[in-house]
């Protein structure tokens, strides 16, 4: 049975909907396979495999210098022509049994060792408009996106003395109390919590200030019009 969920785009499955962002994330990724990678990389093999995308392997590659990242790709397209301060790290989420489960950033069965956030600033074609159906990669008009180490992630949000533990007991907290808790402040605290009420799987993340993401990051990438701007941090 599928379960009903009605998206901004105005589908009435979450699995129709899922299938779409599946389809707009692959032109994103096209997209670098194309005219990122290839200048940071010294090998790049992509996963198409699902199984192994389940794990959190898009992409395993070697940079130029001698680093070897197994990647997990998380692009923003659904938030496309809107201007996201924060990327959301999955805490938990309800699975289809209707049980707890660990969310990507925290599941023991994620063997990836980083990330990359891919946030597309613009998409629109020669009118201006945006279609999720049918976008090509010739619409990408920006494009922002970070390299980030899981380690680095964790550390950060440690130094906060965010535990895996601290961070469960929160998750719990917002369950009980439905949200009606502190969750943090981005600019006071440097993270944020929040639930996804509005997902079947009713997901509790981490928010993380993208300011804090670049600070993080191995590679900083902008595109801007035809335009790169490729920053690698030793």
């Amino acid at each position: 049975m599928q379960t009903k969920y009605k998206t901004p785009y105005g589908y009435n499955s979450y699995e129709e909907y899922r299938g779409w962002d599946n389809r707009a994330c692959k032109v994103v990724n096209d997209f670098l396979d194309e005219n990122f990678y290839p200048y940071i990389t010294k090998s790049f093999k992509r996963t198409e495999k699902k199984d192994k995308q389940v794990q959190g392997i898009d992409c395993v590659f070697a940079d130029r210098y001698h680093n070897h990242y197994i990647c997990d790709e998380k692009s923003a397209v659904k938030w496309t022509n809107k201007t996201l301060k924060t990327h959301a790290f999955e805490l938990q989420f309800i699975n289809r049994a209707g049980k707890l489960q660990l969310g990507w950033f925290l599941a023991d069965n994620q063997v990836n060792n980083s990330y990359n956030l891919i946030y597309t600033d613009k998409i629109y074609d020669d009118e201006g408009d945006f279609d999720y159906h049918t976008f090509t990669s010739e619409q990408i008009k920006e494009l922002h996106g970070y390299v980030i180490k899981k380690e680095k992630l964790k550390a950060y949000l440690y130094s906060l003395g965010l535990t895996e533990e601290k961070m469960l007991e929160k998750c719990k907290e917002i369950r009980e109390t439905d949200g009606k808790c502190d969750m943090g402040d981005i600019e006071k605290d440097g993270y944020r919590f929040s639930i996804s009420k509005q997902l079947p799987e009713k997901p509790t993340n981490i928010l993380i200030d993208r300011n804090m993401l670049d600070v993080l990051a191995d590679y900083t990438y902008i595109y801007n019009k035809g335009n790169w701007s490729i920053t690698h941090k030793k």
